[in-house]
């Protein structure tokens, strides 16, 4: 297997190496062809080190939007100067890329890791960690109710992006909580003021269906937007299930005024989708209803942003309260109605004080509050404050010296001061080195720290069932923030007139105080639960988690018709013992080799090979929410990813049809351990087989 990877990547170099011209790759279909153009010097205002009548804002002014990043520092500026490592995925990218959906597209990119539990419910960890801030627009998509964020409940579609930074490290300096492993933000297609119209149909295997619409149009100052989408599949193992339904509908007013820059955004989606706990088992959620609304204002160098965004849902949790010493069931957990509802407002101010000097200072607010007549305090609400600064300086046009700290207060649990601080050099050309370290935290959800839920307990047990998960709880309202501090180096740079592109990243990483859910039940010889013994609920562990891991990515276009790239993660994570003993928790190398060839009679073919290693993992006992989980291995995975795309031009207007194969040659494999009950259904992470779907897109 890596003997083949090697063989790949020697014959990905040697037609590099012999490439002397360097071409352009040609520009996306997809309408950016106007960001690539000359941009006027005021799109461009917080360079560190540029002089607006200067050669330097002249060479920014005509980078490519892969050489731009937004999301490291809050502010655009070169990649090459990120204080962090950043993975940006273009309009361009996904197009070729023939995904479908937006976990298929990251699956391109090992140094996101892809877990499919359910067709609606994917688990992504980076860098080892499922702590990640997943934001749309600016917007945060985490829930405060849950620990990650929902990869599979987005209120956009795939031909809705722009793109997609994915700033690698912790990030709290800036962002705040969840900001931990990693920050990924999914920016929406501007609108245009010409009239354009952008449907798309996906089908295929499974019952799989996804139809996304776009109208855009404006005159004038103004310009609007307006979406909706369809998404449905059935399950891998099972025809019969649907467990993926969903509707959204959104739009988008954007006002160009003299002065100022104001966007106004709202959306809803609802349907039903089928989620898996490792603590609760099977989640079925029967109607879902998620909507938001949005204002974004600029004027000059300051930036404010307010939105809401209300859910709705009706849970109900299929899992026995039960235990296999005792042949009864103990109880049931009932059926789940929540709403939440979270209020959010932030400012941004960027200033120069002095040459090659930037000082960008923020805060933000935010208001949440959850009701459930199934949850004992039936109201939970939480309050969040955080402040801001963000400096860099720009030594001799050559050394970017970045440092920050932010200050965050909830109503929950301790504040946290989360520093960064970071040194990239550009000793010349394209190349930069850089190093950087800081801390991020993730906070307590509410249902870590306020969510003891309400249960159907058995009579013979319900004075035990009651005290134990009504009044102790699973929930601890002494919950300490979860720390992750990281120092990494990191290469980015390019030869051959950027004709080759390469990466590294080299990091440490330190977890501390971890939340974890303690279940651990005893009876006594009558039979009856021992509550003197029994512990269950949330607590930090005072052992460390330590992560050594190591990033490549080589890309290069040999011809202006070919681009080849590499991509590889390695990750070892070690946890320490109360005793002092260290042991190796997961020791995995993931990588992606493909190729993107732009055929002649406007045909795109795009191939990765996706290699995933072993993986330790954990599964829940299918008998009982109260059984312990145990360990076991999933073996490592090859699979293939590939796609065909033709384009027919109709004069203004171009239709663009595909296909799409996801495993076409592999067998069944498991992402997330899963287990065969007797009745043969599947319990965990599913069964997933081979999928091919034809796509259809008409753009005018």
């Amino acid at each position: 297997m890596y003997s083949s990877y090697v063989t790949a990547l020697l014959l990905f170099l040697i037609p590099l190496i012999s490439h002397a011209g360097g071409e352009k790759k040609q520009k996306s279909d997809s309408g950016l062809e106007e960001e690539l153009e000359l941009q006027e010097e005021s799109d461009y205002p917080d360079l560190v080190g540029a002089d607006e009548t200067g050669e330097i804002m002249d060479e920014f002014a005509l980078l490519a939007e892969e050489d731009v990043v937004l999301t490291a520092a809050k502010h655009k500026q070169k990649i090459g100067f990120s204080p962090s490592a950043v993975i940006v995925i273009t309009r361009k990218d996904i197009e070729e890329s023939g995904a479908v959906s937006l976990v298929e597209l990251l699956r391109h990119y090992p140094a996101v890791q892809i877990f499919l539990i359910t067709v609606s419910n994917h688990m992504v960890h980076i860098r080892g960690s499922y702590r990640v801030l997943l934001l749309v627009d600016g917007r945060e998509i985490n829930l405060e109710m849950f620990p990650m964020p929902f990869w599979d409940f987005l209120p956009i579609g795939l031909n809705q992006i722009e793109r997609i930074e994915i700033v690698m490290g912790p990030n709290s300096a800036l962002y705040g909580a969840n900001a931990v492993a990693a920050v990924v933000n999914i920016m929406t297609r501007q609108a245009s003021k010409d009239l354009h119209a952008d449907i798309s149909l996906a089908a295929g295997q499974n019952g799989a269906t996804t139809i996304d619409g776009l109208l855009e149009g404006g005159s004038g100052s103004w310009s609007f937007q307006g979406s909706f989408g369809l998404d449905r599949e059935n399950s891998w193992m099972d025809p019969r299930e649907v467990p993926r339904r969903m509707l959204r509908a959104g739009g988008t007013v954007n006002l160009d005024l003299d002065e100022c820059d104001i966007a106004l955004s709202g959306g809803v989606q609802s349907g039903s989708i089928l989620l898996f706990s490792d603590g609760l088992g099977y989640m079925p959620v029967h109607e879902v209803l998620l909507a938001y609304a949005q204002t974004d204002f600029q004027w000059g160098d300051l930036q404010t942003r307010a939105y809401w965004y209300g859910l709705r849902t009706k849970t109900s949790i299929d899992f026995k309260l039960s235990h296999p010493s005792i042949p009864l069931d103990l109880g049931t957990i009932p059926t789940l109605d929540l709403s939440g509802d979270t209020f959010h407002a932030d400012a941004q101010y960027d200033m120069e004080l002095f040459e090659d000097n930037l000082l960008i200072a923020g805060a933000d607010f935010r208001h949440t509050i959850y009701q459930s007549d199934q949850i004992v305090a039936k109201t939970v609400t939480e309050s969040r404050v955080g402040v801001f600064l963000h400096d860099e300086h720009l030594f001799f046009d050559r050394l970017l010296v970045t440092v920050g700290a932010r200050l965050d207060i909830n109503t929950r649990t301790k504040m946290a001061v989360s520093p960064q601080i970071a040194v990239v050099y550009n000793p010349a050309g394209e190349h930069f080195i850089r190093l950087s370290g800081g801390t991020a935290f993730r906070k307590p959800t509410l249902i870590e720290t306020k969510g003891n839920f309400r249960i159907n307990a058995n009579p013979a047990f319900k004075n035990e069932m009651e005290e134990l998960f009504e009044r102790r709880g699973i929930a601890n309202p002494d919950l300490d923030n979860e720390f992750l501090s990281t120092v990494e180096l990191g290469y980015l740079g390019s030869l051959m007139e950027k004709a080759l592109r390469l990466s590294a990243n080299v990091y440490f990483a330190s977890n501390q105080k971890t939340m974890t859910l303690a279940t651990d039940f005893y009876f006594t010889p009558m039979g009856q639960l021992d509550l003197d013994r029994t512990n269950l609920g949330y607590y930090n562990r005072s052992k460390l988690e330590n992560f050594l891991g190591f990033s490549l990515s080589v890309e290069g276009d040999p011809l202006e018709e070919l681009t080849l790239f590499f991509r590889a993660e390695y990750l070892r994570e070690y946890s320490a013992r109360p005793d002092g003993y260290w042991y190796l928790m997961t020791d995995r190398l993931l990588s992606t080799a493909g190729a993107i060839l732009r055929l002649p009679f406007d045909l795109t073919a795009h191939l990765s090979a996706a290699y995933a290693g072993e993986f330790f993992d954990t599964v829940v006992d299918p008998r009982s929410a109260l059984a312990p989980s145990f360990w076991t291995y999933l073996p490592e995975q090859t699979y293939l990813l590939a796609s065909l795309t033709y384009r027919l031009d109709l004069g203004s207007a171009r239709l663009l049809l595909g296909l799409s194969f996801f495993n076409p040659f592999g067998g069944r494999f498991r992402e997330k351990m899963g287990v065969t009950i007797l009745d043969g259904s599947n319990f965990g992470g599913e069964l997933i087989g081979t999928r091919a779907m034809a796509t259809a897109r008409f753009v005018y």
